[in-house]
């Protein structure tokens, strides 16, 4: 009996003992279990918190991104203008379209302006040495469908050959501006269109036929039968030689001052430059004129040139010809080439047989 109850006993030791194991390893099983989860979780979050400042970071980097195009689009928005309700200029004191037209023995030789009962209006660019705002005013005109007429000279036709197959390739009119731009009256001296002594119609023929062979040889293209006098020097007699080689000359409407001339004074370049002008004044004095009763801008013809020495952008004019476009157009102008424009006003342009009529009078300069 004494046996049996120390080997009951001993069962129940082991049992327990076995039972102790057992719950000793299940807890170092579940500490290790516990202990990998734990590791397993510290290292997801420090991954988590790794990717969380990677994230940060790029958002920083973005936000300096957007930051720089912010300032980068501000810098491309020169082409819109802010500008306040532009004033109607001073009623023109002129009583139709003949006041625009200079005429020798009755023929036209030059115009400044087309028929002032048209909404029609004519973009005029000037080429010579500069050729930095082709691409910016070609691409405006394309966007807009407009034609225009550009006025080069011989040696821009040189110097910018590609510019000058673009300009005839999307439809554009060219006008010769002379073979090398010279003076041909004192008007720099003395503000008076005398004809300089060296200027001769020889001269001037060979300005205008060096230029236009220069055209050909470069693009199978001749000028438009229209020339604009480097400078805005001529006078009539100046203008009969011009036809008598088989060009009517083509200026820009004038007037009392600039705020009632067409002249955008792009090619002055610094502020303090008397005559400087910014493209909000371009603009506004523009569409001033448009708004001036009783004939606005109508037959207008626009001086703009296809180089600026003006660097920054805001301050360069061209910047605005979508502007002033889109303005005028929603005015109801139509725009016109210059040799639509001459036709517009009951001139034919120059042929052989009419150019023969023309006699050069001296008194006429």
């Amino acid at each position: 009996m004494k046996n049996s109850t120390i080997s009951l006993d001993r069962r129940l030791i082991i049992i327990i003992l076995s039972s102790a194991s057992v719950f000793v390893l299940c807890t170092i099983i579940m500490g290790i279990w516990a202990f990998q989860k734990f590791k397993a979780l510290e290292e997801e979050n420090t991954t988590l918190n790794e990717t969380r400042l990677i994230l940060i970071s790029k958002l920083k980097e973005n936000n300096s991104e957007i930051l720089s195009l912010k300032k980068l689009l501000q810098s491309k928005t020169d082409t819109v203008v802010k500008f306040e309700k532009p004033k109607p200029a001073e009623n023109y004191n002129f009583s139709g379209s003949d006041e625009f037209i200079k005429k020798v023995n009755g023929i036209p030789v030059s115009i400044s302006n087309g028929p002032v009962d048209r909404k029609i209006v004519c973009l005029t660019f000037d080429g010579g040495s500069l050729a930095n705002a082709v691409d910016d005013i070609l691409d405006t005109l394309r966007s807009r469908e407009i034609k225009a007429t550009m006025f080069v000279t011989g040696r821009f036709v040189q110097k910018f050959p590609e510019e000058i197959k673009r300009i005839l390739a999307e439809g554009h009119e060219l006008g010769n501006h002379t073979y090398s731009h010279p003076h041909l009256t004192t008007y720099e001296q003395n503000r008076k269109q005398i004809t300089l002594p060296e200027v001769t119609p020889k001269l001037l023929n060979d300005e205008l036929s060096k230029a236009d062979k220069i055209l050909f040889d470069i693009s199978n293209h001749h000028f438009a039968p229209l020339w604009r006098a480097p400078y805005g020097e001529l006078n009539p007699l100046i203008c009969s030689w011009a036809l008598n080689a088989g060009y009517i000359h083509v200026g820009w409407r004038q007037g009392r001052g600039w705020s009632q001339n067409l002249d955008s004074n792009d090619w002055i370049v610094e502020e303090s430059s008397p005559g400087y002008k910014s493209p909000q004044d371009v603009l506004m004095k523009i569409l001033a004129i448009a708004d001036t009763k009783p004939y606005g801008i109508n037959g207008g013809i626009i001086l703009m040139h296809l180089g600026t020495l003006r660097t920054q952008k805001e301050k360069q004019v061209h910047k605005i010809l979508g502007t002033i476009i889109d303005s005028l157009d929603s005015r109801g102008y139509t725009f016109v080439t210059a040799s639509e424009m001459v036709k517009s006003s009951g001139i034919s342009l120059p042929s052989s047989q009419e150019v023969k009529l023309v006699s050069i009078n001296p008194e006429s300069r």
